[in-house]
């Protein structure tokens, strides 16, 4: 046994996750196919499995494991990890087995002990990883003693190693550790009272986690943008919305006329302050199928429905339903709604990212629910947002819900 053998195992024994264990498990028994819905549908056990393979010389099944993530995830950092991992000699992959060991006991003396406790170990990990220049080694460790300052209210430190962690995860492509930083830094901007650069820090980070699924950071940023949602002023949230759409009216040549806030959320004050800037309609309430007018401070604001349910993130990346089960659920809420339909007129709408519901074993089963609607085109009115918004404006009073009469 090397000199930090002990402290190897010691740390491994502490960090050791079942999940990840049975993944591992799993991994070398699972054909390909099997493996990758496995890794799908258990996103963040796969790096833990992939380091607890490598620590017991399983090179095969940490292979086997990260290729399946990149063809669940579209993210092939893994994998490149892996082979690097491999072509080390002994001494050098030792040496990163026990900084990997060491940063995940410094993450259970976190939750145990505190930050301080947790600093100290990190640190004795950060000199490894340094030593053997492991780059992915270093960020994950700058990440952790970054959080770690934050807890401690150690402002100035906290932000320059989460920023350092950051730039290095960014240019190996580590989507993981610079989501982690990235949201960690947003909370370190709001801590200082920079809310408009607290708020940008989340959505950035929410959209690197949704793009790897990582569920338990998806709904902590959707937590944080709301609760920095209530905590901004009216005078922060307007220049908020003055600077977005400037960027968009620069960008597009056209000043935009609707709004979807990013991850939905709103302050009291979002649907007044929206009106005030010159926007007809705003998509961050999903409570109905119908086009509905909102009351505002400076006249009505029209909410066009979104769809929460028919969306392809939560669907697909939250709840785990395969490519063929969101396009039955696509057929369904159009048939039910088409027959709705005939009493009033609704709003059908599938919500789509490109990276999630253009994965090519998604595709097919797509296409077949869009054909099924189109089937039935001469029933619809395929439209924009802005299209149903400048409709309903023009229609008499009492039509449309919350218009009057």
């Amino acid at each position: 046994m090397t000199a930090f053998g002990t402290s190897l195992v010691l740390a491994a024994l502490v960090a050791q996750s079942p999940a990840a264990d049975s993944l591992r498990v799993l991994a070398a028994r699972l054909p390909e196919s099997a493996l990758v819905l496995e890794t799908r549908a258990r996103p963040l056990a796969v790096r833990d499995a992939v380091t607890d393979a490598l620590a017991r010389d399983e090179i095969g099944v940490a292979r086997g494991l990260a290729a399946a993530y990149a063809v669940a995830w579209s993210d092939s950092f893994l994998v490149r990890e892996v082979a690097r991992f491999a072509t080390w000699p002994a001494e050098r992959r030792a040496a990163k087995i026990w900084t990997d060991s060491v940063r995940r006991a410094g993450v259970a003396a976190y939750s145990r002990v505190g930050a301080t406790a947790a600093i100290a170990i990190w640190r004795r990990a950060l000199r490894r990883a340094t030593a053997i220049a492991d780059t992915a080694g270093i960020a994950a460790v700058l990440g952790n003693i970054g959080a770690g300052w934050l807890r401690e209210g150690e402002l100035d430190s906290a932000e320059a190693d989460l920023g350092h962690s950051r730039t290095l995860a960014a240019a190996i492509g580590d989507i993981r550790v610079e989501a982690n930083a990235v949201g960690t830094l947003a909370g370190a901007r709001a801590d200082r009272g920079d809310l408009a650069a607290g708020r940008e820090g989340y959505a950035r980070a929410l959209a690197l986690r949704e793009r790897i699924g990582d569920t338990r950071g998806v709904a902590a940023d959707h937590n944080n943008l709301g609760l920095l949602a209530q905590a901004v002023g009216e005078e922060d949230e307007a220049r908020l919305i003055a600077e977005a759409t400037e960027v968009v009216s620069r960008l597009t040549g056209k000043k935009p006329e609707g709004w979807l806030g990013p991850g939905l959320a709103e302050s009291r004050a979002t649907p007044d302050l929206l009106k005030e800037a010159g926007y007809g309609y705003v998509m961050d309430w999903g409570f109905d199928d119908q086009p509905v007018w909102l009351r505002t401070r400076a006249g009505p604001i029209l909410s066009v429905p979104y769809p929460v349910e028919i969306n392809d993130l939560p669907a697909l990346v939250y709840r785990r339903h395969t490519g063929r089960q969101f396009a039955e659920m696509i057929v369904d809420q159009f048939d039910e709604m088409l027959t709705q339909s005939r009493k009033y007129p609704l709003v059908f709408s599938v919500a789509l990212h490109p990276f999630v519901i253009g994965q090519p074993h998604r595709l097919r089963a797509f296409r077949d629910a869009v054909r099924h609607i189109m089937a039935h085109r001469d029933a619809l009115w395929i439209t924009t947002p802005g299209e149903i918004a400048r409709y309903c404006e023009g229609l008499p009073k009492g039509i449309v819900p919350g218009s009057g009469g």
